[in-house]
C-alpha cells in the first residue's frame, strides 16, 4: 500500500474496495494483527475489527473509524488526530501519548482505555461511555475538549 511519500507493503491485507477514489476496508478483521507504524490515513475502516492490534505509532489521521471494535488495541503514540472513532470500542485499549486533537470520540467506550499522556485538544466527547475523571485528567489538554460530561467535572 501506499500513501503519500511513504510506502509500506503489507502482505496479509484483505481484498479492499475502491467506492469512487476511496479505499474502503468496511467490517475487515485486523484483530491480533502487528500493524505498527502503519499508514492509514484517511482511510475508511468503519466497523473494522482491530481488537488487540497493534498500531504503535500507525497515522490514522482523519481515519474513519467508526463503530470500529479496538478492544485491547496497542495504540500507543499512534496519530489519530482528525480522525472519527464514533461509537468505536476502546475498552482496554492502550493511548498512551497518542494524538486524539480534534478527533471525533462520540458515542465511544473508553472503559478501562489508557489515556495517560493522550492529547484531547479539542477532542469531541460527546456521549463518550464509561471515562472516569482520573482518565480525562491523565490526560493531555483535557481541559480543551469539547462536549465533556458535566457529571465528570
Amino acid at each position: 500500500m501506499e500513501t503519500g511519500s511513504r510506502a509500506m507493503k503489507i502482505s496479509f491485507l484483505p481484498p479492499a474496495k475502491f467506492l469512487g477514489n476511496q479505499l474502503k476496508w468496511l467490517k475487515t478483521k485486523f484483530s491480533q494483527v502487528k500493524l505498527a507504524g502503519a499508514d492509514f490515513a484517511g482511510v475508511d475502516l468503519l466497523y473494522a475489527n482491530l481488537a488487540g492490534a497493534d498500531l504503535a505509532s500507525a497515522d490514522l489521521r482523519y481515519a474513519n473509524l467508526t463503530g470500529a471494535d479496538l478492544w485491547n488495541a496497542h495504540l500507543v503514540y499512534a496519530n489519530l488526530a482528525g480522525a472519527d472513532l464514533s461509537f468505536a470500542n476502546l475498552q482496554k485499549a492502550n493511548l498512551y501519548g497518542a494524538n486524539l486533537q480534534q478527533t471525533c470520540l462520540r458515542g465511544a467506550d473508553l472503559h478501562a482505555a489508557n489515556l495517560l499522556d493522550a492529547d484531547l485538544w479539542e477532542a469531541n466527547l460527546q456521549d463518550v461511555k464509561n471515562l472516569t475523571l482520573k482518565q480525562l485528567q491523565e490526560s493531555k489538554n483535557w481541559e480543551q475538549a469539547r462536549n465533556v460530561s458535566d457529571n465528570l467535572l
